[in-house]
């Protein structure tokens, strides 16, 4: 038997489910990317907290900027 085009079609109840699992990877997979980011920031400001002053200088960079970058937190940079 066919169906005519003009006809809705039932999707399954699985369909449904299939939808919400595939809505739920992704959100699960930008938390992911959130969360890696984050790490990111955070080892980043961690090595920027070691560099030596003189290098700070020489790359035009001061202390007080140094500061500031490295006391902000991980999700604002």
């Amino acid at each position: 038997m066919t169906t005519p085009a003009s006809l809705p079609v039932s999707q399954p109840a699985s369909n449904g489910i299939h939808n919400c699992l595939v809505a739920l990877a992704d959100c699960l997979v930008d938390a992911a990317a959130a969360v890696e980011t984050w790490r990111r920031r955070h080892k980043a400001s961690m090595q920027g907290a070691r560099v030596e002053s003189r290098i700070l200088r020489d790359l035009g960079i001061s202390e007080a900027q140094r500061f500031i970058e490295v006391n902000k937190p991980f999700w604002e940079k």
